[in-house]
């Protein structure tokens, strides 16, 4: 993210790693020097620096960035004024008569909390990014959980059908039995009819 402030003229207290560049008295000719009205998308980027402001050299030094974790919170010098990084200070023109030390402070302060904000956030989403995690693994447990159950129910229908399967075979070959039962008897019977009959007509006619 990127803090622009505008209309600032800040002396940075802090420690920063001095690259070459020296004190930058500036000649009374602003049109000379930069004049930005907002901090300008630049390829300058915190990451492998130490802590420390960095006077952004693509802006012609009239940006300056706070580095901390691998973050920037970005500034803006006023028209006509550049960062000194040997100093870490914004050098202007007729600096009489201007309370440097609460904008200092404010400075400071409103880097501070914007980087601070910006750990919370970033703590607060890798804490939501756990608890989804552990919603997903929970989720996809509670699942698992419903698949086996499912595939349990499954099987113990399939073992009924089996089951009654094997029963309708039986009762089919029982009623086949029934009826050939049926037709023994029947046969049996005509037999000794048949018997009765001829022992009758033997014994009165004969």
């Amino acid at each position: 993210f990127i803090l622009s402030v505008y209309g600032g003229h800040y002396i940075i207290p802090g420690s920063l790693p001095y690259d070459g560049y020296h004190d930058l008295h500036l000649p009374h000719n602003p049109p000379l020097h930069p004049t930005l009205a907002r901090v300008p998308h630049t390829t300058f980027t915190c990451l492998g620096r130490s802590p420390g402001y960095y006077a952004d050299v693509e802006s012609g030094c009239q940006a300056y960035h706070l580095c901390e974790h691998n973050t920037a919170a970005s500034f803006l010098c006023t028209n006509g004024t550049l960062f000194n990084k040997q100093f870490q200070v914004t050098k202007m023109f007729n600096e009489r008569n201007y309370d440097w030390e609460a904008h200092n402070r404010q400075v400071v302060l409103e880097g501070r909390e914007v980087l601070e904000r910006t750990g919370e956030s970033i703590a607060r989403s890798n804490q939501i990014a756990i608890e989804t995690e552990n919603i997903g693994t929970e989720v996809i447990s509670e699942l698992n959980e419903q698949r086996e159950s499912l595939l349990r129910t499954r099987g113990r229908l399939e073992n009924a059908n089996e089951q009654l399967d094997s029963a309708k075979t039986i009762l089919k070959r029982m009623g086949r039995n029934a009826i050939y039962n049926k037709l023994i008897l029947i046969l049996i019977i005509i037999i000794e009819t048949a018997i009765l009959i001829s022992v009758a007509y033997l014994k009165f006619f004969k």
